[in-house]
This record gives C-alpha cells, sequence and structure tokens, in this order.
C-alpha cells in the first residue's frame, strides 16, 4: 500500500534540510509558479528564468519560512516579488494608465476568426497595469482566496477586494470594444 505523504510534512523535511523534500516541493509547484510568471511577465524565457530564480530563492531563504502550512503563499510571494524585479527592469510597472482608447487598435487588429478567446483574454491582461494583472491571475487562475492573496501581495483582505474590483473593471474596459465587435458578427 502507498502512502501519501501531506504537503505539510514534505515541507517540514524541506525545513530540515532535505534535498528531496526540495525536489518534492520543485516538482510539485514548478508548473503553477511558471504559469504566474507567464501571465505576468508576458515572456516565455523571463518566466522560465523567474521559475528558477524563485526556487533558488527558495532553497536559500528556507529559515524564513516559519509555518510549514504557508508553504504555497509563500512561495508565490517569492514568485511575485521576483516578477517585479523583471518589470522593474524593464520600467513596464505601472506604465499604463486609465486611458484606453488604445483599446480600439486592439479590436480592429485581431483577426477573431483565429484567434482563440483566450488569448484575446490573455492580450487584454497584458494591457492591465502589473498590480491588477497579478491580483485576478492569483484569484481567477490559482484559485487564492482574499486571504492568501493579501499575504502574498503584503495587503489586507479589504484593499484585495477593492483592488480586485477595479482590476476586473479595467478588464472589463479593455475587453468591451471586442465584446461589442463580436455581437455585429
Amino acid at each position: 500500500m502507498v502512502e501519501t505523504v501531506n504537503e505539510t510534512n514534505i515541507v517540514d523535511e524541506f525545513l530540515n534540510g532535505s534535498d528531496i523534500a526540495f525536489v518534492r516541493l520543485y516538482n510539485r509547484y514548478k508548473h503553477s509558479i511558471y504559469l504566474f510568471s507567464l501571465k505576468m511577465l508576458n515572456d516565455d524565457e523571463q518566466a522560465k528564468d523567474a521559475v528558477q530564480n524563485v526556487f533558488l530563492k527558495a532553497y536559500e531563504r528556507r529559515d524564513q519560512l516559519r509555518r510549514a502550512e504557508c508553504f504555497k503563499s509563500w512561495i508565490f510571494t517569492i514568485a511575485r516579488n521576483e516578477c517585479y524585479t523583471f518589470l522593474r527592469k524593464e520600467k513596464e510597472m505601472f506604465e499604463t494608465t486609465d486611458d484606453y482608447e488604445d483599446c480600439i487598435t486592439l479590436s480592429s487588429t485581431l483577426e477573431y476568426d483565429t484567434i482563440e478567446q483566450h488569448e484575446i483574454l490573455n492580450h487584454a491582461l497584458e494591457r492591465l497595469r502589473a498590480r491588477y494583472r497579478e491580483v485576478i491571475i492569483l484569484k481567477e487562475y490559482d484559485g487564492f482566496s482574499y486571504k492568501e492573496i493579501a499575504g502574498i501581495v503584503q495587503s489586507t483582505e479589504s484593499a484585495v477586494k477593492s483592488l480586485l474590483f477595479k482590476a476586473r473593471k479595467s478588464l472589463a474596459t479593455l475587453l468591451q470594444p471586442i465584446l461589442d465587435e463580436t455581437k455585429h458578427l
């Protein structure tokens, strides 16, 4: 009979210096960290680099994790910080303004017959402020609770709810020209 080891036990082993436990955690989280990084950075190579940096930092800073049951939030906090490091280097953080006039060009340049809905959504996500993009990704793609997101972004639950509301509103504004155009087809 195969016994399943719960994650808390694996994290405890990792905290006690087990490299095997670290590999197990890496294998368990590498894909979700990669997807998060890819959606934040919009670049495959940067996302791969971010994953490597995240796990290197997690390995080096394992003594900073206080409770094993918080590993998921902790590793995503490292991923978030790593993505912001990449974004700062490219001077892209918070460059998007509240002026959505360029959304109209988005709808006219896309060929709806050949582009799937998720590509349209990903393109709209790329145009959001980094802070908006991250809370949408954490909530809608990674399934974190408001409390977990608050821990990752170092804020309060109410601030996360407000930020997520604004992010969804901005995303809807970006997608509105596309939705309007598809209604006329």
